[in-house]
């Protein structure tokens, strides 16, 4: 695997890089000479071996970390959800209010 591929293959499976900055680095890999991406490569290792070990580090310390996740991000859906549901019955109830004036 040249080092281009192996970039892309770090980049496929980025937890913690902004989807803009993947994004980026995607389209100007083919602009950078052997010496840049053997540097990109480098930082994505680094970042790599960071990642998996704060992941090692808070299962240790909290091992149902994947659920409380889940139950986080459905909460935040759904509040989400409730906070535009209510924006469109605030919406509806406006315009009844219009019609009816």
């Amino acid at each position: 695997m040249d080092i281009k591929q192996k970039i892309l293959k770090f980049l496929d499976r980025n937890l913690v890089l902004w989807k803009e900055i993947v994004t980026e680095v995607r389209e100007s890999i083919d602009d950078l000479n052997t010496e840049q991406l053997e540097g990109v490569y480098d930082v994505l290792v680094d970042l790599d071996a960071k990642q998996t070990t704060a992941l090692q580090n808070k299962l240790k310390e909290t091992p149902w970390f994947f659920t409380e996740m889940e139950a986080l991000v459905s909460k935040e859906m759904y509040e989400k959800h409730i906070k535009e549901e209510s924006k469109e019955k605030e919406l509806i109830e406006k315009w009844l209010l219009e019609q009816l004036s």
